[in-house]
């Protein structure tokens, strides 16, 4: 359950040292989804990475850094023809570069329950800076949720395959994250 008094005060606790520490990733409290388009829009494609891992660090004057990987080998459409496709150089290259990755390296509080994460995200090999917004809940003691929905051109990271223009390069990724205490 939400305790709405430890999220509205995010900022102080950050600021008073209390969130200090290292904090970790539970897998089985966290999802990684996908969405995309393909035949010009009229199926839509979903999935997710079933292996993620994570960690994140709040120092005592509340600057917090964190990273996130989801193993490519994990990710599943409920489509094994699919699956391999993606797993393959026209996506990820899964034999080459077995992580996406993304490094925060600045991590502010914008307001309420929300931050601004920015840093590095890593995908088939090419790195590139990326910011997104979270929302901030179940905070208390042990743990902290952060739940975001984020759109990324796949084309930047230089997976452009497209089939007779079919897919559509945007990809919607929905993301959430449950953090304990490590």
């Amino acid at each position: 359950m939400t305790d709405k008094a430890d999220v509205a005060d995010l900022t102080a606790r950050l600021q008073d040292g209390s969130l200090a520490g290292k904090w970790v990733v539970a897998p089985d409290q966290t999802t990684v989804e996908f969405r995309s388009s393909s035949l010009w829009g009229l199926v839509k494609v979903k999935g997710r990475f079933t292996d993620v891992h994570g960690e994140a660090t709040v120092d005592p004057s509340g600057t917090i850094t964190g990273r996130l990987d989801l193993d490519v080998a994990s990710v599943s459409t409920g489509n094994a023809k699919r699956d391999t496709h993606l797993r393959s150089t026209d996506f990820f290259d899964a034999d080459t570069h077995n992580h996406i990755t993304f490094l925060a390296t600045d991590v502010s509080v914008t307001g309420g329950n929300r931050l601004q994460i920015a840093g590095e995200l890593t995908i088939a090999g090419q790195s590139h800076p990326f910011a997104w917004e979270a929302t901030v809940s179940d905070l208390d003691a042990t743990g902290v949720t952060l739940t975001s929905s984020v759109v990324i051109d796949r084309s930047q990271w230089g997976i452009a395959w497209r089939k007779m223009g079919m897919t559509k390069m945007d990809t919607g990724i929905d993301i959430k994250a449950r953090f304990t205490r490590g």
